[in-house]
């Protein structure tokens, strides 16, 4: 009878180990899975942080190259127009024409 007990006892470690084994693994797979999930969502996260500094960067430099590109015309315009004020008013002989042009120029 102890035998027999023995036996059976036996029997139900194997069935119970390998339960456990079978779970242990499903667990583990589970929890493999699970991480790298989790670091492959996480890699995205960190990297847009730096899509997003890119962006910003990009957007600031295109405008700055947009406004300098505007103002370098501009600039020469206003040159180039006080000339010829400054020009107009050295051949101007009215004190009229004289206090018209500005000042400022040059």
């Amino acid at each position: 009878m102890n035998q027999v007990k023995d036996a059976v006892l036996s029997i139900w470690d194997n069935i119970k180990n390998g339960i456990g084994d079978r779970l242990g693994g499903v667990r583990d797979a589970v929890t493999n899975a699970m991480n790298a999930v989790y670091s492959a969502v996480m890699d995205k996260v960190n990297s847009s942080w730096s899509w997003g500094r890119d962006l910003m960067q990009n957007l600031i430099n295109g405008i700055t190259y947009m406004l300098g590109s505007l103002i370098k015309p501009m600039t020469a315009f206003t040159e180039f127009s006080c000339t010829i004020m400054q020009t107009a008013e050295n051949m101007s002989r009215s004190v009229i024409m004289r206090d018209w042009f500005p000042r400022n120029c040059g």
